[in-house]
């Protein structure tokens, strides 16, 4: 009696404000399997939000999205000076709407977004409430912003020069070294307090490290990616001259733009990946 009434009810459905009314066991198997379609594209899509890409967007901002939080920083100008933030959020996803949470002290906020468009190399929001700016300076309510996957962006029109890397201790066991590759991938290298060798070093970077240094570049918006002084006692400075296309882009931070994070680690693990020879002590010149 309670199957039958159930089944009955079940082949009365309403979806949408639809009413479908199924007579036959065939086409209620069916309504059954598009629903579970249904369900596991949503599903699918809530997982696939939470990876760790970096997005890319329009005007100077960026955003990594993982299982517990939202992560962004963009730059901006006000009145000749540049600006720049750099937060994280907690964030709930439902349905096609991303909502961002803010905490603060006195009160807690929600910043809301409907998706429009999500695939594996672009995501599409729209601002539905006021947002103070959570995801890009031009935020506001209606505006749409876009984002691109990083491997969207890569180019090969940089024509590699020359780069020195230096990087200070920190309050733990970060290395002190600096150094700097030239495009035949020759390297030279200084090692201080915590680093893998102390002293003066060179070695000779094979074809396909040269190759990935080259691919990274190609991935770090070296154009418009701005220098966001960012400083803290505790963390390492990182300084960074790239000689690319008869011109130079030179950034001194504690935490780079999170667009430069894949040519950080590069330059951070490369002591590692190399053979090292002892040379007599010179001297590195940066831009600035």
């Amino acid at each position: 009696m309670i199957k039958s009434c159930f089944m009955t009810q079940l082949r009365k459905l309403k979806y949408c404000g639809v009413q479908f009314n199924f007579r036959s066991t065939t086409s209620l198997r069916a309504i059954v399997f598009v629903f579970i379609i249904l369900l596991h594209s949503l599903f699918s899509f809530g997982q696939t939000l939470k990876s760790n890409l970096l997005w890319v967007g329009q005007h100077n901002n960026y955003m990594r999205i993982d299982s517990d939080a939202i992560r962004v920083n963009y730059s901006w100008d006000y009145n000749g000076k540049p600006y720049f933030q750099s937060r994280g959020h907690k964030y709930k996803f439902s349905n096609d709407t991303l909502r961002i949470l803010e905490q603060g002290f006195h009160r807690n906020e929600s910043y809301e977004y409907v998706v429009k468009e999500f695939s594996s190399n672009k995501l599409v929001l729209t601002a539905i409430n006021h947002n103070f700016r959570t995801l890009d300076f031009e935020d506001s309510v209606g505006r749409t912003l876009e984002f691109v996957s990083q491997d969207k962006i890569a180019t090969d029109s940089i024509q590699f020069e020359q780069l020195l890397f230096s990087t200070t201790n920190c309050y733990g066991f970060c290395p002190a070294m600096t150094f700097q590759i030239d495009n035949t991938g020759l390297l030279k290298f200084k090692g201080e307090k915590h680093a893998v060798k102390q002293g003066f070093y060179q070695a000779k970077l094979s074809k396909e490290l040269l190759q990935e240094l080259n691919s990274i570049l190609g991935l770090s918006e070296l154009d418009k990616v701005r220098n966001n002084n960012h400083f803290n006692i505790d963390a390492s400075t990182h300084t960074l001259d790239i000689y690319y296309n008869r011109k130079v882009k030179y950034i001194k931070t504690a935490f780079v733009p999170f667009v430069l994070d894949k040519l950080l680690a590069f330059l951070l693990n490369i002591p590692q990946r190399i053979e090292l020879k002892s040379i007599d002590e010179f001297e590195f010149k940066f831009s600035q």
